[in-house]
């Protein structure tokens, strides 16, 4: 039901062309079902039965007719002027003209506040909802809804918001907005209610000195406010007292705890309440106390002058961490102080030094934290070592054999207020050989055994006392005695020719201490051809093995003795002597020397290189041992020359030219001289001022060489070939073979160029010699064998 009311119309005309009025804010048409809307004012209405606008119209308002009188029309405009209550809130205006008629239901413009809810109170992260109601204005507005921070949150007319935080708290509008532009905004409180959140700025543990003041924050955010905070200890509700103050604020409150003792550490507690919940934060307070003794205080070494202290860091440290450790060291004897002293940092030991030698000393070693709090200090008491020893007086060396020596001193001067007794002494000795070795003994004297015969030694005798080697005494070197040096072993002698032996020893056994200076060699020797016995002594200091001088050398174990005589039976007996010129017992060995035998007549005389006035004789050397060669030659119906020589060849000079010659040579040794070979011709060049290619006898041309091995087995066959390049086929060249410019082994085989040893010797050692057309080759060849010979003392 809409109540209509009228108020006064007043009728303001004003002809216009049209059917409009000048002075109508706005005109509105009347036709069938039309609904409008009107502000206060002047409002021109126009019918429209269908047809268009007529220019002639009754009008009625809620059934009222509307004359001329009332409000007149002009021209078919009905002019009211609207004073606010004739559309209050709305009215029907109808028209009628030529039988036909319209309604059109007219509201009065108006624009009402939104409703809202009312102030709303919810639970953090419950759901809050609000309305909001336009429906009273008309036209019907548009609403939005906006945040405490003005940002938009909806367009509808129901704001929801689920899980609400204490952060979206605070005042909430809506906002109507009409199609004009026009604008209305209703607000709404939303409180956010949630339980205590206590927060503080103490984190970790929290250190505090005993008997220090203890002070303690925490702040606190809840709606509504609280009903209670309180303050816990390990659980147990604080109340204020003489040492307890608690100070409280709107928003946070101070614990205050003065003379904290030992057993005010732990947790405390700050509660808070209100009527949504709890909430409490905890502090963990611990008090810092002296820390624990040292419990592993020891001394590890000791000098005479300082003691050296180790130990652990305490588990237990009062809460806080070491800052040092106070050192305090006192002499038993006198009771005086003599060290007192902090040691900062973490350390786990510390050297006392500047003290006195065998001193007896108490040491006490706290620990401090950095709270300044000392721990008890630990004892431990320990005496510093003694001096070490001087040196021993009046140190003697006396010799007792090759291998011992006595030695005997006086103790060393000691003060028994600083230096402790002697336990031993050690005698230390060294060779000039590089050996060394000590001895512990407990008197003033000792037989120093186990030595080397004839060594150099250099000893030296220290005191030891609980400190440890004393200073050494020590003596110029001493010599040990010597001894003869022991027999050469398996001493043998081999016959290498008539005239010469190989020795062959082993080195003694024992040198006597000394070094070998020489081997001494005495031989006997006779004749085993009927002659009376012929009876010498040689002796031969030897410092050499040359051939020449018939020498010995004393680092060699062989040697060669030549000059002897063939046949004879030699007693030989070697002595080793050392440096010391003691000689050692004689090895013996009896040996007799090859035989000669008849001179055997040379063979295979040539005659080589003719020239003018010269000749080159040559010839195989002979048998029988020769010791020199008998050359004859003669011009036809001239005296015969003769030459003698050692070696198979010989030069003749001061020839007649163009002549014509003969040659013989026969050998000679100990038992005579030989036949003379056959007789050998040849001829002299005649003199010429042209050069004459033309040899009448073979010159080897080209290079000669021995091939062949060095070294050989007694017993196992050796051949050396002696070779010339281009051998033209005659006249065949002959080759002459000797060895060490002497005769050959008896033996020996010789073809061609080809000497043979069938079975030799090691007296078939030697430099053999190839001969050839003027040419010689030598090539050395040993011959080796275990000696064969037995030794027996002499």
């Amino acid at each position: 039901m809409v109540a209509l009311i009228l108020v006064t119309l007043t009728l303001a005309y004003a002809a216009v062309g049209g059917g409009q009025t000048e002075d109508c804010l706005e005109t509105v048409v009347v036709s069938a079902d039309a609904v409008e809307t009107v502000s206060d004012g002047v409002i021109c209405f126009q019918c429209d039965v269908g047809a268009g606008i007529v220019s002639s119209a009754s009008y009625t308002v809620s059934g009222l007719p509307v004359g001329s009188d009332a409000g007149g029309t002009v021209e078919g405009v009905l002019v009211l002027y609207n004073s606010g209550s004739v559309f209050q809130p709305s009215a029907f205006v109808g028209c009628a003209s030529g039988g036909s008629s319209a309604t059109a239901l007219v509201f009065l413009e108006e624009f009402q506040p939104p409703l809202i809810s009312g102030n709303a109170t919810v639970r953090e992260g419950h759901t809050l909802v609000l309305e909001c109601d336009a429906s009273n204005s008309h036209p019907l507005p548009s609403v939005a809804w906006f945040s405490p921070q003005s940002l938009l949150l909806s367009g509808e007319r129901r704001l929801v918001i689920g899980n609400i935080s204490r952060n979206q708290a605070g005042l909430y509008s809506c906002v109507a907005t009409d199609s004009n532009g026009a604008t209305e905004s209703s607000r709404v409180a939303v409180t956010v209610e949630f339980a205590p959140e206590v927060i503080t700025s103490f984190t970790g543990v929290q250190y505090f000195p005993l008997g220090a003041t203890l002070e303690l924050y925490c702040w606190y955010e809840c709606v509504p406010s609280p009903l209670s905070v309180k303050w816990y200890h390990n659980g147990t509700l604080l109340m204020t007292s003489d040492s307890i103050s608690i100070v409280y604020d709107t928003t946070s409150t101070t614990l205050i705890r003065m003379g904290l003792t030992e057993i005010e550490g732990g947790n405390y507690e700050c509660g808070v309440e209100n009527l949504v919940g709890s909430g409490a934060v905890e502090i963990t307070v611990r008090i810092q106390l002296p820390p624990s003794s040292l419990s592993d205080l020891s001394v590890v070494s000791s000098s005479a002058e300082s003691l050296l202290l180790v130990w652990s860091i305490p588990e237990f440290t009062g809460f806080s961490s070491v800052a040092g450790f106070k050192v305090t060291a006192t002499e038993e004897s006198s009771g005086s102080v003599i060290r007192n002293l902090t040691v900062e940092g973490q350390v786990t030991s510390y050297n006392i030094t500047g003290l006195q030698p065998l001193q007896a000393y108490s040491v006490n070693i706290s620990v401090g934290n950095e709270a300044g709090l000392e721990g008890e200090p630990a004892t431990i008491s320990a005496s510093t070592a003694s001096l070490r020893l001087s040196a021993v007086e009046q140190l003697e060396v006396e010799i007792v054999s090759s291998t011992e020596l006595y030695l005997q001193w006086m103790a060393p001067v000691t003060n028994p207020s600083t230096t402790a007794a002697v336990q031993f002494y050690v005698i230390d000795y060294k060779s000039d050989r590089g050996n060394e070795g000590s001895s512990m003994v407990s008197g003033l004297s000792h037989t120093l055994g186990g030595l080397e015969k004839g060594t150099n030694y250099t000893l030296s005798v220290a005191g030891v006392n609980e400190a440890g080697v004393g200073k050494a005494r020590l003596t110029d070197s001493v010599q040990t005695a010597v001894d003869a040096p022991s027999h050469p072993q398996l001493f043998s002698a081999i016959p290498l020719s008539p005239f010469s032996l190989r020795l062959n020893w082993i080195a003694p056994a024992d040198s006597g201490g000394m070094l070998f200076e020489v081997m001494k060699l005495k031989f006997y020797f006779f004749h085993l051809a009927g002659r009376p016995l012929q009876h010498y002594t040689l002796e031969v200091l030897v410092e050499n093995n040359s051939v020449e001088t018939q020498t010995l050398n004393a680092l060699n174990s062989s040697a060669i003795l030549q000059g002897l005589t063939q046949n004879t039976s030699y007693v030989l007996c070697l002595t080793a002597v050392n440096s010391a010129r003691l000689e050692s017992q004689k090895g013996r060995v009896t040996v007799v020397t090859l035989p000669v035998g008849q001179p055997q007549v040379p063979n295979s005389v040539q005659v080589t290189n003719v020239t003018v006035q010269t000749a080159n004789i040559v010839w195989e050397e002979a048998g029988g041992y020769p010791d020199y060669y008998i050359i004859q030659y003669s011009q036809q119906n001239h005296s015969v020359e003769t030459v003698q020589v050692v070696a198979p060849y010989h030069t003749i000079t001061g020839l007649h030219p163009l002549s014509h010659y003969t040659v013989k040579v026969a050998s000679h040794n100990y038992n005579g001289m030989s036949d003379f070979s056959q007789d050998s011709t040849f001829g002299t060049f005649g003199m010429s001022s042209k050069k004459c290619d033309q040899k009448l006898f073979y010159e080897a041309p080209g290079q000669v060489t021995v091939e062949g091995p060095t070294e050989g087995l007694s017993g196992e066959p050796l051949s050396l070939h002696c070779m010339v390049e281009s051998i033209p086929a005659s006249p065949s060249p002959l080759f002459v073979w000797s060895r060490d410019g002497g005769s050959l082994p008896a033996t020996s085989i010789i073809i061609n160029g080809m000497l043979s040893l069938p079975e030799p010797t090691p007296a078939d050692t030697g430099v053999y010699v190839c001969f050839v057309a003027g040419v010689r080759r030598r090539h050395s060849v040993s011959i080796y064998s275990k000696p064969n010979s037995s030794t027996t003392g002499m």
